[in-house]
């Protein structure tokens, strides 16, 4: 005990140790195993302990191929493809300042995307701004079938009148993430029905809806006052985009690379990057660690004894089609 201001204090060993390091308890609970950084036991069940790879989970920086992946990486962002692509062999695709080559390097496919009028730094401004991005637009909404621009604020504001009314106003959170909850649903209804918007409009025109309607509008547009983002919309739109093949479809490609006209790496994707730089199964061992915490949880099934469920029944670790089955 340490007397510090007038105050009795107790120190405490860090649990740290002054490593920085999470402390490893093996068997906390007896038949299980706690890995270091998951700080979770779980008692018996086998089929919930994880294998321990995290002590080779690092990059082996002196390993031949991940040295030539890094520099061709630099190479990429650096070099015109005519420099360094294998047999100098690359083609060209060039539409509104963004300019797409294609060419192989080391065996592997690249793709090197270059949007000319783009600036993702330096206040360069919004990629709507670009001349790529608004002719992809011009061309998703000039089509017949378009999904054309997404709803109305007003529009949404109606429609989430309507699910707060249904629903008694239950629909879970408080206050800004209770609204956002709330325009959230509109948006999925919106997606689910074309026709609503349509009807919805109509209904705003003919000022239709009784008092507490008009009442729960009222406190809606109270607190929902501007448009959000609308990624149900846009996927139809995207998807619109791709049905009619107004995107470039960069396909069957090992490594992806857009940069801005000043050389800043706007977006990177890199097939298999995961097997690469840590080789030996570690992506196996992921995969599997997500699939056990994805699949099993603690699921109450009926007991031999009793032949009841409730909380007097046992429980056991099943998976979702066991869940549907009873």
């Amino acid at each position: 005990m340490e007397e510090s201001d007038g105050q009795n204090t107790f120190r405490l060993r860090s649990i740290y140790e002054g490593t920085g390091d999470w402390p490893k308890v093996n068997d906390p609970i007896r038949g299980a195993v706690q890995q270091s950084w998951s700080t979770i036991g779980f008692p018996k069940d086998r089929r919930l302990t994880l294998d321990d790879y995290e002590n080779r989970t690092h990059i082996d920086n002196d390993n031949l191929v991940i040295l030539e992946l890094a520099k061709d990486i630099v190479d990429i962002q650096q070099k015109p493809a005519n420099e360094i692509a294998d047999a100098r062999a690359f083609k060209s695709h060039e539409e509104h300042e963004r300019v797409i080559e294609t060419f192989r390097l080391h065996n592997r496919s690249v793709a090197k995307i270059r949007i000319r009028d783009c600036n993702a730094f330096d206040g360069g401004g919004p990629y709507s701004k670009c001349k790529i991005a608004k002719a992809i637009k011009e061309a998703m909404d000039k089509g017949a079938d378009s999904p054309g621009p997404p709803p109305s604020v007003a529009v949404e504001q109606m429609v989430a009148t309507r699910i707060l009314l249904a629903r008694g106003g239950e629909i879970e959170g408080r206050t800004s993430d209770y609204w956002r909850k709330a325009i959230d649903l509109a948006q999925q209804e919106l997606y689910l029905d074309p026709e609503l918007q349509n009807k919805t409009r109509q209904e705003i025109i003919d000022d239709s809806g009784d008092a507490t309607f008009k009442l729960m509008l009222r406190v809606v547009k109270e607190s929902i006052k501007i448009q959000t983002p609308n990624p149900y919309h846009q996927s139809r739109r995207d998807q619109y985009a791709v049905d009619h093949g107004i995107f470039y479809h960069v396909k069957d490609t090992d490594i992806v690379m857009v940069l801005d006209k000043v050389d800043n790496v706007i977006a990177f994707q890199m097939r298999d990057a995961f097997r690469t730089l840590l080789p030996g199964g570690i992506d196996k061992a992921v995969a599997k660690s997500f699939e056990t915490y994805s699949t099993f949880y603690l699921l109450q099934i009926k007991t031999v004894r009793t032949g009841i469920t409730g909380s007097r029944g046992s429980y056991r670790l099943g998976s979702t089609k066991e869940a549907t089955s009873f």
